[in-house]
């Protein structure tokens, strides 16, 4: 029973022998927190979540409950082989410590608690190190408050914290800075590690006025205006050719800490620009070439002056997909 848990109790309610796979408990290519790579499409959600699955809670009569061969876990290929498959890191990171939550939902019964199971999930940590396994360590709590950033664990890990892309540097205690949208904390225990996280002002988005173009023509069905109003992605009409190009022009010069443009889907890339290369430009006609494209975007950090106008190169021909995807400008 995959996908849902509506499809698990409609499986058991019409007789099956069901072995229950619910997407929102138990897909581990799901991104864990909002701003970490993974799927979305049907939750985002951590190993807390994969700990609260309850049968009764989710629906289901003892009658049904009686046709459950038990649990399965699921992590789908497509998002391993985009994220460095020469090495087991990101596997490690979305399957670990889930599969531990999903194995005593599999293996015991009794009652349930989250915070007896954290502890003694913390206990593994040590066997997880000592086999190597890359796993995923809670985030970090961050707050800004008065002038002073702080971050703080709950379990044994080492907090390290970034400004503005720099070196990682250990962190001590409160910081006092103006400029808390600089900072990304991180934890590590052995081989894990937390997600990068920062105080709420290093999210904070603007969404200025933008007109997308491009040379290869508009979807009917995706057209410029679902990324032009920051409302979904875009499509453009065919795949791309060597020296096509996507344009963002802003109707106000942009003067921003952070943009990012980026061709295809933000889980994983596909249906981008394969190679290319990104422009910039201050007045809307010449334009300066900032950088190389990395899987069919790149960001421009602490651009030295307003921007008035983007211009995606590619410099491929096709993509292996019958269209590229467009997204809106992300502007911190």
């Amino acid at each position: 029973g995959w996908e849902s848990v509506k499809a698990c109790l409609d499986a058991t309610t019409a007789g099956y022998r069901t072995v229950v796979m619910p997407g929102q408990y138990f897909y581990f290519d799901m991104r864990q927190s909002p701003h970490e790579d993974g799927h979305d499409w049907a939750a985002i959600f951590d190993v807390r979540k994969t700990y609260s699955f309850d049968f009764a809670r989710c629906g289901f009569t003892p009658a049904q409950e009686a046709n459950v061969l038990g649990v399965e876990g699921a992590f789908f290929s497509e998002l391993y082989v985009s994220h460095n498959p020469e090495t087991p890191d990101y596997l490690d990171y979305m399957t670990f410590p889930r599969a531990c939550a999903l194995a005593e939902l599999g293996w015991s019964e009794g009652v349930r608690e989250w915070t007896e199971f954290y502890r003694r999930l913390r206990s593994h940590y040590d066997r997880m190190g000592a086999q190597g396994i890359r796993f995923r360590l809670m985030p970090p709590r961050v707050s800004y408050k008065g002038g002073v950033l702080t971050a703080a664990v709950d379990d044994d890990s080492q907090l390290t914290f970034t400004v503005d892309g720099a070196q990682p540097q250990p962190y001590t205690g409160p910081i006092r800075t103006e400029r808390p949208e600089l900072y990304l904390f991180r934890s590590s225990y052995r081989s894990g590690r937390s997600p990068e996280v920062g105080a709420p002002a290093y999210y904070r988005t603007l969404k200025p006025a933008v007109k997308i173009t491009t040379s290869m023509g508009e979807s009917k069905q995706f057209p410029y205006a679902r990324a032009e109003e920051y409302r979904g992605i875009a499509r453009t009409a065919r795949t791309c050719r060597k020296g096509d190009w996507i344009r963002y022009d802003f109707a106000e010069p942009l003067a921003c800490r952070e943009l990012a443009v980026r061709t295809g889907n933000l889980q994983l890339p596909r249906f981008i620009f394969t190679t290319g290369y990104v422009e910039s430009s201050t007045d809307g006609e010449t334009f300066e070439r900032v950088g190389e494209l990395e899987k069919g975007g790149l960001t421009i950090r602490q651009p030295s002056k307003p921007i008035r106008a983007i211009r995606v190169v590619s410099t491929c021909e096709g993509n292996g997909c019958p269209f590229v995807t467009v997204q809106s400008p992300v502007v911190k």
